[in-house]
């Protein structure tokens, strides 16, 4: 590793956290148990830093002076705040971001939209309700909500009445009416003008994970959710977890044909028949939900 006299050196970092720095395993520097502080490095470069506030008794962070490091792709942090939020903008590299018992609130997270080239995320164990901000998140391959305080609110509902209203007019036609003041054209404008609102309504509450069509991991465990069913356009997820919420039914879930895990365990569901559809599940688990007799899935292993 080289230092030139623009870079700042690890000592510095040192300092400024008060605490000693390791060089970090790959496995060690993810690893959600270990509590070191330390570095990542690839190809003699610094590419991470691993800071664990609860150890260092230490809230804020100077987030610049580690981006003079150059490209840094991981970035692991508990319980840190940067200084200047708008600094993260500066970490455009990053690929994998682990953020984790920040006290993290959706404003926190708008500037996770300039993060593009992530494709790991945790951010669990947080206080967040919206997350709107991930929208561009377009490469995303594995996403942490669990624990936050996420729930279906005003948008959602907003979105789920629009989206079946939306449908309704798609289906009628002048063959259904009688009526002589039937216009198409008024039919086509309603139905722009219908479609736009959707299109912003998206971008907010749960359907935002519409958009990260390139996931395959999810976790949205312990929140406070009721339902997925406006999960609809996840068509690369393999696994999901949606344990500890408040989920009655789990028919959108035979949307994802690939799904291989799905982790509902203690909801409040009345049924999974519909699961029998998808036909790549390995592993169900549906414990206390008060669902007994289980028929159908002998192609996976079922907890119960």
């Amino acid at each position: 590793m080289t230092s030139s006299s623009s870079q700042p050196s690890l000592r510095q970092i040192e300092e400024m956290i008060d605490a000693p720095l390791e060089m970090l395993s790959k496995k060690s520097f993810k690893d959600k148990i270990s509590e070191q502080n330390g570095y990542l490095v690839e190809k003699e470069e610094i590419v991470g830093f691993r800071f664990e506030s609860y150890k260092m008794d230490l809230d804020y962070i100077d987030f610049d002076i580690l981006t003079a490091f150059g490209e840094i792709k991981y970035l692991n942090l508990r319980s840190i705040h940067p200084a200047d939020w708008s600094i993260l903008k500066k970490f455009s590299s990053l690929t994998w971001l682990r953020w984790t018992h920040a006290l993290l609130e959706f404003h926190d997270i708008d500037f996770l939209r300039h993060l593009t080239r992530l494709r790991y995320l945790d951010l669990s164990h947080n206080d967040l309700i919206n997350i709107s901000g991930l929208y561009p998140l377009k490469n995303l391959r594995e996403l942490d909500l669990s624990d936050n305080q996420l729930h279906q609110n005003d948008s959602d509902r907003y979105i789920y009445n629009l989206t079946h209203a939306l449908q309704d007019l798609e289906d009628f036609s002048s063959k259904d009416t009688d009526d002589p003041l039937y216009n198409e054209q008024e039919k086509n404008e309603l139905k722009a003008q219908m479609t736009g609102d959707l299109q912003k309504a998206e971008r907010t509450g749960l359907c935002v994970l519409n958009e990260l069509e390139k996931l395959q991991i999810l976790n949205l465990a312990g929140n406070e959710l009721f339902t997925v069913s406006l999960l609809d356009n996840l068509n690369e997820l393999t696994k999901i977890d949606i344990s500890n919420n408040y989920i009655i039914e789990l028919d959108s879930l035979t949307k994802m044909k690939k799904l291989t895990h799905v982790n509902a365990s203690n909801n409040e569901l009345k049924s999974i028949k519909a699961l029998k559809k998808l036909k790549y599940l390995k592993y169900l688990d549906i414990r206390n939900n008060g669902l007994e007799n289980i028929r159908g899935f002998d192609h996976c292993k079922v907890r119960i």
